[in-house]
């Protein structure tokens, strides 16, 4: 293996808060989208305004594969650096005890609620994506989360399987195919421009995301220049970037008709949380460290079990609040009904890594590769 540059580092602290406000962003976007379209006739100005500064929550799980790309091709750069080789049972194995238990308590309570087994065989399978993509809509709204981990399971599997047999083990084949899965990915989104959700939960497209990823991994691995580029970044520079990535969210919905936009949609956005990950993990320049959110760093260890339970609380408060007949109005729904999904989620999550999680997490350490 090529000698690296910099010593890996072992915990990317910067990242932990990152994940919460990713997670919290996707709440705030299913919320809206299970808000009250009468709201709308009755107060339009604050309907719109709500809409507008969420609506673009569900990126959340842009970065989510950005960050996964990140982390685990840096884990298994890190592996094969200090072990000499990757093992692939025992990547496996810790990703199977952080990521099933609670995937398919979901695929339980899901298929529970539908009283119904039709498209199990998707979820248990972990391809999801395709039955959403096929089927949009027609599955309990509890299950939806499942289609971004489903990829990521995919990811998990499929990767390092290439990385073994094609014995990817440098920077130079690592980038290599990285590349080439980013330009397949970019062609199929160009081929199927015009389908909304193959674009949206295809694996082939979410391969841009993951692919951007694991080529900012390699280079923080292998190039200390790289690394020293973005410790150095000025803070006007820092600012500037900033201001055009989140101006390109709010404005992206106004331009993806133009074909060049909706094709490099998830390229502009994957490139600038690769950007948030660098500039949070390295600069020294920062106006802000979301590492130094006490509240958010704990938080981080609930980001899985908020992002999969969240569905039942939106769903359920909305279904129970008007059943019951209880006095609403779209004050109440956009800050009451969301606070206390918020809250029941986080404590739901609470409960789940502590008394669920756990014990797997626990388990999973076993499998822990060493120096």
């Amino acid at each position: 293996m090529k000698k690296i540059e910099v010593k890996p580092k072992e915990y990317f602290k910067s990242l932990d808060g990152l994940r919460f406000i990713a997670a919290i962003a996707v709440l705030l976007f299913h919320k809206i989208n299970n808000t009250d379209w009468l709201y709308y006739e009755s107060s339009p100005i604050l309907y719109r305004a709500f809409s507008f500064i969420f609506r673009n929550g569900f990126i959340g799980v842009n970065f989510f594969f950005v960050l996964s790309g990140f982390l685990i091709t840096y884990l298994i750069q890190s592996e094969i650096f200090y072990n000499g080789s990757f093992n692939f049972k025992g990547f496996i194995a810790r990703r199977v005890l952080r990521i099933w238990p609670l995937f398919f308590l979901i695929v339980i309570i899901g298929f529970s609620i539908k009283d119904n087994t039709d498209g199990i065989f998707y979820y248990i399978s972990f391809l999801s994506n395709i039955e959403v993509i096929y089927n949009h809509g027609n599955q309990s709204g509890i299950l939806f989360p499942l289609w971004s981990v489903s990829i990521e399971e995919q990811y998990y599997f499929l990767i390092p399987l290439i990385f073994i047999i094609f014995k990817i083990d440098n920077k130079n084949k690592f980038m290599f195919v990285y590349v080439g899965l980013l330009l397949v990915s970019i062609f199929y989104q160009f081929i199927y421009n015009n389908n909304i959700n193959k674009l949206h939960y295809s694996t082939m497209s979410c391969i841009t995301d993951l692919s951007i990823g694991g080529m900012t991994a390699t280079l923080v691995f292998y190039s200390k220049s790289f690394v020293n580029y973005f410790k150095n970044l000025k803070g006007f520079s820092i600012v500037v970037i900033y201001i055009l990535g989140i101006s390109y969210i709010f404005i992206r919905v106004y331009i993806d008709h133009i074909l060049i936009f909706r094709v490099f949609e998830r390229c502009v956005l994957a490139l600038f949380f690769a950007f948030i990950i660098l500039e949070q993990t390295y600069s020294t320049n920062s106006l802000f460290k979301i590492s130094k959110f006490n509240f958010l760093n704990r938080s981080a260890k609930y980001t899985y079990a908020i992002y999969m339970f969240h569905m039942i609380f939106i769903i359920y408060i909305h279904h129970y609040w008007k059943a019951y007949a209880i006095y609403d109005n779209i004050i109440i729904d956009i800050f009451i009904k969301t606070i206390l999904v918020i809250i029941l989620t986080y404590f739901l999550s609470i409960l789940s890594y502590r008394y669920i999680e756990s014990p797997f997490l626990r388990l999973k350490n076993k499998f822990n590769w060493k120096k």
